[in-house]
């Protein structure tokens, strides 16, 4: 979603079942109120089953703080390491379940995989984008990849898939900040040159 500066995704799993990941800043007018709610109401989606917020940052989780107590959420997942405050007065105060994730974990939803990617070592210090959630959805052959704002290049990602089918969607991380190694990136995801994508 164009939430402006910031980052929203929504995925809707194929077998039913929704995820939001982060939700944009509520700094320049609530994304929250301005974007998101109304891009669910008019999918139709009336609950998220998982909200994941990748690090915290404002500009990320910033616009949760007024709709997350209005809209159903089931879980929501934040990078371990990172205390739930840190994502600002909804997230602290919010009394459904917070879930602390790291690299391996694997969910099975709605017919899709989601992978978590990073952080690989939760107890480190560090920068709060370089201590992150880096998401993978998978389904099928494609593979949409969701690197948050790390900004140590792929690395982060760990090791990349070899099938020569599959077919990667890329975010760029932090926006596409030079820092965030945007090149790298790219030529890490592996594209197709020289010939048309099927």
């Amino acid at each position: 979603m164009n939430v402006g500066k910031g980052a929203a995704h929504v995925v809707s799993f194929p077998g039913g079942g929704h995820m939001l990941i982060d939700g944009g800043s509520a700094l320049r007018g609530d994304a929250g109120e301005r974007v998101v709610l109304p891009f669910l109401s008019g999918q139709g989606i009336r609950r998220i089953d998982v909200l994941a917020l990748t690090h915290p940052h404002e500009d990320h989780y910033g616009a949760r703080r007024r709709s997350l107590p209005r809209w159903p959420v089931r879980e929501v997942w934040v990078p371990e390491g990172i205390p739930r405050e840190a994502f600002g007065p909804a997230v602290a105060a919010w009394s459904g379940p917070v879930r602390t994730v790291r690299a391996g974990v694997r969910e099975r939803v709605g017919g899709a995989e989601v992978v978590v990617r990073a952080p690989a070592n939760p107890g480190e210090g560090g920068k709060a984008n370089e201590r992150g959630m880096v998401l993978e959805i998978r389904f099928g052959i494609l593979s949409v990849w969701l690197p948050g704002d790390v900004e140590g290049g792929a690395s982060a990602w760990g090791q990349a898939s070899s099938e020569d089918e599959e077919r990667r969607v890329l975010f760029l991380p932090h926006h596409g900040s030079p820092g965030a190694d945007p090149a790298g990136w790219a030529e890490f995801c592996g594209p197709v040159r020289g010939r048309r994508a099927k």
